[in-house]
């Protein structure tokens, strides 16, 4: 299938009530007809995406969606963003899942309790590193060519800086996460035509440290990382309000799929669940998988973020299950793409009389 010409389009943003997301709208010839696409979401996170023509319409049909679309925004209290580039991954709209197949499968990591972590801070053989609050992003430079996968190994788009940056350091297959449009990276998994897979993860991390020496990027960086049992403690004790901490045995490999020698520890929860109603007053209402059914978790206020649809699946940050059933300060973080709906037995519980 023929990939649609961009004919025009327009960058809209929204910073009311302290928010800051993004409207993007293309106006895209299809076929000798033309279509109205948008994407919208968190500016600098991964954005929903949709259509305003459900089959190719004329040219004043899709000019006229097209200034209807951007003037609903506008009176919305969105402004036009001239000479921005979409700084995001944009799932590709419509296309066929198989055409966007990376083979770049990512490393995932095993979760560990708050007992195991503390061991680990005291073992020499494992770096400690903050658990990025973000979305995994792997990248890959090869003869000319990039592509950026997430972690179902499908392309995705990212901002032409970020990708202007990574080229800039020439062939390189790295792995890091997405976090507020700036690429965390934390792995390096070719090298100039080298597989580093198989060497150990200190030998990739001196790799990793040695080709960002000195370079001075505005959307690359290091994660911050620990070695020595003093550093690890104070890593440990400046993510005690962050997403959690990460700790790799120096001497493993990279492979793709769970690994026991990689594991997290997070101080917060995260779980992926469905958005089954739109409340009136800035909330939506959240179900999980049970038994092949959706059983409700509870609400959530989403002020200062777009409103997803029911069906969507969205990310949810909270301390722990109630005994009702009920996540318990529940913190909306955005619509998901890449993920299913989790089920229940994901929920970390803890005792409780009530759910507040």
């Amino acid at each position: 299938m023929a990939s649609n010409i961009l004919v025009k389009s327009i960058q809209l943003v929204c910073t009311l009530g302290g928010s800051n997301k993004e409207y993007n709208i293309f106006l895209e010839e299809s076929g000798g007809l033309y279509v109205v696409n948008f994407t919208y979401g968190p500016r600098g996170n991964p954005r929903s995406s949709g259509t305003k023509t459900s089959s190719p319409v004329s040219l004043a049909e899709a000019e006229k969606e097209f200034e209807k679309l951007m003037r609903s925004k506008m009176t919305g209290g969105y402004v036009a963003q001239t000479g921005a580039n979409i700084s995001a991954p944009v799932a590709n709209v419509g296309a066929d899942l198989a055409g966007r197949a990376t083979g770049l499968y990512p490393l995932l990591l095993s979760e560990i309790g708050p007992d195991e972590a503390q061991r680990l801070l005291r073992d020499r053989d494992y770096f400690a590193q903050e658990k990025m609050d973000g979305w995994r992003l792997l990248t890959q430079h090869k003869s000319g060519d990039f592509v950026a996968s997430n972690r179902k190994a499908l392309s995705i788009g990212i901002g032409s800086d970020i990708e202007q940056e990574l080229k800039e350091l020439g062939y390189h297959t790295l792995d890091g996460e997405l976090v507020s449009g700036v690429y965390h990276l934390f792995d390096i998994l070719e090298s100039d035509g080298q597989d580093l897979r198989n060497s150990s993860y200190r030998t990739r991390w001196e790799t990793l440290q040695k080709l960002l020496w000195r370079q001075k990027f505005d959307k690359i960086k290091l994660v911050n990382s620990a070695f020595t049992e003093p550093d690890k403690l104070r890593l440990w004790k400046e993510c005690l309000h962050k997403e959690g901490v990460v700790f790799k045995k120096q001497t493993a490999s990279y492979t793709s799929g769970i690994s026991p020698e990689y594991m997290k520890c997070k101080h917060w929860s995260d779980v992926s669940v469905k958005v089954i109603g739109i409340n009136q007053k800035a909330s939506i209402q959240l179900g999980i998988m049970d038994g092949g059914k959706i059983k409700s978790v509870g609400n959530v206020t989403i002020i200062g973020h777009n409103t997803p649809q029911i069906g969507d699946i969205v990310d949810i940050e909270y301390l722990y299950c109630g005994a009702k059933g009920n996540l318990y300060q529940p913190k909306y973080r955005g619509i998901r793409t890449d993920v299913p709906c989790d089920d229940i037995s994901k929920l970390k519980h803890k005792s409780k009389d009530s759910d507040d």
